[in-house]
């Protein structure tokens, strides 16, 4: 299991630290995990997430065994097609 770089703290600066929240997106972004927790629809931040899981397929579309990317919804509502979207997308290769 690789690592996950973070500054140490007597070589950084306190405001070069990542906050907890970041940390996690990174490690999570690292392990290919992404949650959608807000409501689902064309907003701009699925289409970013839509934009990192396709980079993803690109990168290893030659790998025997790629490594899954998991996508965990947990929505109150919103548009379906949009969701199932991304189900597709991670399924892709």
């Amino acid at each position: 299991m690789e690592l996950l770089e973070i500054p140490l703290i007597g070589n950084a600066k306190e405001s070069e630290l990542p906050t907890p929240e970041e940390f996690t997106y990174w490690k999570d972004r690292k392990n290919r995990t992404f949650y959608i927790d807000y409501e689902i629809n064309e907003d701009y931040s699925l289409v970013e997430l839509a934009k990192i899981i396709i980079q993803m397929n690109i990168e290893e579309k030659d790998k025997e065994n790629p490594d899954p990317i998991r996508l965990f919804i947990h929505s109150y509502g919103g548009d379906i097609e949009q969701a199932l979207f991304f189900c597709d997308l991670v399924k892709s290769k």
